[in-house]
């Protein structure tokens, strides 16, 4: 009974490890995916004062890289 008690308690011990990885891990990519919306932002504002041109084709590509569609535009 002893030894299934340890593998019992060794396994929640991993499972524990595993779980507290995964959060660290998922905190991690929150936190970049803020400063990268944040920077993203101070750009658009950047461009968006001082070159309109420069403004919506930021937003075209923002749009298109947010896009599911595999078709490649044609440019220009």
């Amino acid at each position: 009974m002893g030894a299934f008690t340890a593998i019992k308690i060794r396994l929640k011990t991993l499972c524990g490890n595993y779980t507290n990885q995964l959060e660290r891990q998922l905190d991690f990519q929150q936190q970049s995916q803020r400063f990268l919306d944040r920077v993203q932002n101070d750009v658009n504002n950047f461009f968006k004062a001082r070159s309109d041109e420069v403004y919506v084709k930021l937003q075209k590509a923002a749009e298109l890289a947010a896009s599911r569609d595999l078709e490649v535009p044609r440019c220009c």
